[in-house]
């Protein structure tokens, strides 16, 4: 999350490709984990997990995990390019009307 606060502040994009950009991103980064690491091992862990936790299946809680991914990467995305556009110096010497 601090690194996509990073990336947009130093890239700039404008305020919805820095919320959409980084929540698909950590959204897919967080389910592709997940999945690759239900199917490489082969174990039970994620329908048990999601029986502890009230949820109907582990594929369930799969979707919940990147559902989690996507809001925190799209808020930390845009706050690091509201922050930019916060501390941007702005010119002083032109008249506004």
């Amino acid at each position: 999350m601090v690194l996509l606060f990073l990336f947009a502040l130093i890239l700039k994009p404008g305020n919805s490709a820095a919320f959409w950009g980084g929540g698909f991103g950590l959204a897919l980064s967080w389910i592709g984990l997940s999945l690759f690491l239900t199917i490489d091992s082969g174990s039970d862990l994620p329908n048990k997990m999601a029986q502890i936790l009230g949820a109907p299946s582990g594929t369930v809680l799969v979707a919940v995990t990147g559902v989690i991914g996507f809001l925190l990467g799209a808020l930390s995305s845009l706050s690091g390019n509201l922050f930019r556009n916060l501390v941007k110096r702005r010119p002083t010497d032109i008249y506004r009307g």
